[in-house]
């Protein structure tokens, strides 16, 4: 006779009468570097894009262009740093989210990066300096992403004749 019951299994042997349960679960990941840098990352965002929009105004999107720690923008860039900055701090939240994210932004500032080097764009008020920021911090967002391990801890506890064995896989 065997008895499901959730996420464990329970069996009960007619015979020995022992009972038996298996139970699974994930446990909370640690911290890895893609997640501290997601949120280091999204936080320096947050403020450039912020700090950018309170000098620059809303006024308009293309103008005035500022200059902040040695980038130029428009409120257009501030605001896209602003909204690159949340995706960032919000995807610290898990590894693998933190890890994604990571690849992502760093895959579009690096292309970011070649295209404000290349072209500027009068309307985002991009300069050289941006353009190496951007190759900068997208080949590092990468880097960190690609050496953090996208690793999962599970806890598989047996239960047999009222003593307990803890096995980690």
């Amino acid at each position: 006779m065997t008895v499901t019951h959730g996420r464990s299994g329970w069996r009960h042997g007619h015979r020995d009468h022992t009972a038996t349960a298996t139970e699974a679960s994930s446990l909370r990941e640690p911290y890895g570097a893609s997640q501290i840098f997601a949120v280091a990352f999204g936080v320096f965002f947050i403020v450039l894009g912020a700090v950018g929009l309170a000098r620059g105004g809303v006024d308009s999107m293309t103008s005035p262009r500022v200059q902040l720690m040695g980038l130029s923008m428009t409120p257009m860039l501030a605001l896209i740093h602003l909204a690159m900055g949340i995706l960032a701090v919000a995807s610290g939240v898990s590894r693998s989210t933190s890890r994604g994210m990571s690849t992502f932004l760093g895959a579009a500032l690096i292309a970011l990066g070649a295209i404000a080097l290349i072209e500027p764009i009068e309307e985002l008020g991009w300069a050289t300096a941006n353009g190496v920021a951007y190759l900068i911090i997208g080949a590092l967002a990468i880097a960190v992403a690609a050496m953090t391990p996208a690793m999962e801890i599970r806890e598989r506890r047996v239960v047999m004749d009222d003593s307990t064995t803890d096995q980690v896989a």
